[in-house]
C-alpha cells in the first residue's frame, strides 16, 4: 500500500475548550483580529493569533519557530475553486466548525482523492497539489500551522506527521 500523499490523519494533541471557543468567537469579531491575509477574496481571511494561544500552539505542537500558526476562516462561499497555495507547500490543520466540506485533490483536471476533514482533529493537508474545498455550508473555521515558503522547509526532527 502506499503512503496517502494528500492528507494524513495526526495525533497532535486537541485544542483545550476554552481556546476552541475563543478562537471562534475571534473569528466573528473584527474589533478584536485584523486580517493578514485576503488573497484577494472577499470571503477568505486568515488572522494572527492572539499571544497566549500561538504559545499553547508552540508547546503543544511538534513544531519550532519557523512555523506560523493563524486562523483561516472561509465565509459566504459555498465552495473554494481549484487552486495551488502559492505561500506554502504543506499545512496542518484543526477544523473548528462543524464536518462537512470536501477537501478534492486533482490532476489534470481529473478528481483523484477526497477527504471530508473531521472536527476537532489535526490532519495534514498538501497544498501543492492543485485542490478545492466543497460543500461549505455556511463558513469553514480552521487553526491553521504551516511553514511559509520563504522559510527553510521542515525535517523529520523539526516537525513529525
Amino acid at each position: 500500500m502506499t503512503e496517502n500523499i494528500y492528507y494524513k490523519k495526526l495525533d497532535w494533541k486537541i485544542l483545550p475548550k476554552n481556546i476552541h471557543d475563543e478562537l471562534f468567537i475571534l473569528a466573528h469579531s473584527s474589533e478584536n483580529i485584523r486580517p493578514t491575509n485576503r488573497r484577494g477574496r472577499d470571503n477568505y481571511h486568515h488572522y494572527l493569533l492572539p499571544s497566549s494561544i500561538e504559545q499553547w500552539c508552540r508547546s503543544n505542537l511538534p513544531i519550532d519557530h519557523r512555523y506560523v500558526c493563524r486562523l483561516q476562516r472561509f465565509f459566504d462561499t459555498d465552495h473554494i475553486p481549484k487552486h495551488i497555495d502559492q505561500s506554502r507547500t504543506a499545512t496542518f490543520n484543526y477544523l473548528l466548525s462543524e464536518t462537512g466540506p470536501i477537501t478534492n485533490w486533482f490532476i489534470e483536471d481529473q478528481l483523484i482523492e477526497s477527504i471530508i476533514i473531521p472536527q476537532h482533529q489535526w490532519y495534514y493537508v498538501n497544498v501543492s497539489i492543485t485542490h478545492s474545498v466543497n460543500h461549505i455550508d455556511q463558513e469553514r473555521i480552521a487553526l491553521c500551522v504551516f511553514m511559509p515558503h520563504d522559510s527553510e522547509y521542515p525535517t523529520s526532527s523539526s516537525i513529525k506527521i
